[in-house]
């Protein structure tokens, strides 16, 4: 999801996403922050800035948070997978009209 190079390149990205004439979609782990501080206390602010900042100033217009970590290990919650499948769903029914 983005880049350390976040916004450098606007013009290459956008340059690729008209070509390709497909939506930008982040769906990506929490990997700064682990599950039990999301649930907990919300997503940090850091972790939000590489979720959400970072992909949108590369051309991102949705961002779902999949999953975190667990000790060592990534794990995706169903909930937020089944989120992200709905709105992919809901984009595809957008571009059919």
């Amino acid at each position: 999801a983005g880049s350390i190079e976040a916004g450098r390149q606007s013009e290459v990205s956008k340059e690729i996403l008209q070509s390709k004439n497909v939506p930008y979609v982040v769906a990506a782990p929490l990997l700064i922050q682990d599950i039990e501080s999301w649930d907990r206390m919300g997503m940090t602010g850091l972790q939000s800035i590489v979720l959400y900042a970072l992909p949108e100033l590369d051309g991102a217009i949705d961002t779902v948070a999949i999953g975190g970590l667990v000790a060592d290990d990534i794990f995706l919650i169903p909930e937020r997978v089944k989120r992200l499948t709905s709105r992919l769903h809901k984009w595809i029914s957008l571009r059919n009209k």
